[in-house]
């Protein structure tokens, strides 16, 4: 077979219609199925995955993908919207079968009720959720674009320092020693960081899960608490707190007060990002999964200037290869975090660094909420539209 390019399940977002990525024939050697564009592609293992979209070019694929062209009187793109609603997608998860490796069956598939408009109503249905889709698409790629700007942003804060500094690390490029360090020992800090940033070890400025104080709190009072679910990935802090009974979660949970860094130990939770500053709304202190490290920042640093530096890809990559423990169940030890090296601006110059990413931090939130909401809006225009209940007649759209 000829060389063509390859569309495997992991070349499929999950849930969000895209393809993003494909590999090539020659990478591969077992059984495929052929594409044509146009074709949709439909992840029939673990097919909860969502793992659905139309194909840009013609190929081959991966047999955990199921290949599906309509036939008329169905349109294919309104064949592709009804396969890829959450209606389809539950129905294909109702009768997967396989406990570990779950795969969604043909024969099931094949009797999803479809409700089908005259032809040139589907036409219509399939326009208007590819307009939405276009927009949700755009959203996206806007905030990619947004995170990308704010890492590299946040990579030059870190390592240079604010704009000022730009001629006094010409400087410093000139005379620093080309060197390389194996990367099973201690992370390489940034080499060329300002001369009056001091090396430290995080260990000496802040305190790695602090003691708990005797509390006086009423039984019946609540009071903050967070599960690992409550934390948005990729660092974007909490996504919402939880209050339970002080009862509750006095024992069995990790302590922490407001303003302490809350730092996923477990993976995958790490990798992903899912660390947090403990914003308690006024709330003293909280509790929280035990899967959490607790950092409470020193007299010399600030929490938002640990939350960035740490959460860097680079320090999360170091921290995933110090994991201990069994596969599913590997944490990175407080240790490791004691013995980080990292460098310390001056408070001055932390909270100015700090000012600046907040601010790309709540453009970034804005998007995120934004692109929320219109994956909500087109969820329901696509589930009145599939269904029937909002008619797509020419011209105009009645319900």
């Amino acid at each position: 077979m000829e060389d063509t390019r390859y569309i495997g399940l992991e070349h499929i977002g999950s849930g969000t219609l895209r393809l993003i990525g494909h590999g090539s024939s020659s990478e591969v050697s077992s059984a495929k199925f052929r594409f044509q564009t146009g074709d949709i592609l439909f992840g029939k293992l673990r097919p909860y995955l969502h793992k659905v979209t139309r194909a840009p070019f013609d190929g081959i694929c991966s047999t955990d993908i199921f290949v599906v062209r309509s036939r008329r009187p169905c349109d294919q793109a309104f064949l592709y919207h009804c396969m890829s609603s959450a209606d389809f997608v539950r129905h294909a998860s109702a009768s997967s079968e396989g406990t570990k490796m779950p795969r969604a069956r043909w024969s099931h598939l094949t009797t999803y009720p479809m409700r089908l408009p005259p032809l040139p109503e589907q036409r219509r249905i399939s326009t208007a959720l590819d307009a939405i889709d276009h927009t949700l698409h755009m959203a996206t790629d806007a905030i990619d674009s947004t995170e990308r700007l704010r890492e590299a942003l946040r990579h030059e804060l870190l390592t240079a320092g604010m704009p000022a500094r730009e001629r006094e690390r010409e400087r410093e490029r000139e005379r620093e020693r080309v060197g390389r360090r194996s990367e099973s020992s201690a992370p390489r800090t940034p080499r060329r960081v300002p001369p009056d940033w001091p090396i430290v070890r995080l260990g000496t400025i802040a305190t790695i899960n602090p003691r708990r104080p005797t509390l006086r709190t009423l039984p019946d009072a609540t009071v903050p608490f967070v599960p690992m679910r409550a934390v948005a990935p990729h660092g974007r802090g909490l996504l919402a707190l939880r209050s339970r009974p002080f009862r509750e979660v006095s024992s069995g949970y990790t302590y922490f007060a407001d303003g302490d860094l809350l730092f996923a130990k477990i993976t995958p939770c790490l990798e992903n990002g899912k660390h947090a500053i403990a914003d308690l709304c006024g709330a003293p202190f909280g509790f929280g999964t035990t899967e959490f490290h607790v950092i409470r920042p020193g007299p010399q640093t600030t929490g938002d200037y640990l939350f960035h530096y740490l959460t860097k890809s680079t320090q999360l990559d170091y921290c995933a290869k110090q994991f201990t423990g069994s596969a599913g169940q590997r944490r990175v030890p407080a240790d490791v975090l004691r013995s980080l090296p990292l460098p310390l601006p001056s408070l001055v110059e932390q909270h100015r660094m700090s000012r600046i990413l907040r601010g790309c931090d709540t453009h970034t939130v804005a998007l995120h909420r934004e692109t929320g909401s219109l994956s909500r809006l087109r969820a329901a225009v696509s589930c009145g539209l599939l269904a029937g209940q909002i008619r797509q007649h020419a011209g105009r759209a009645t319900s």
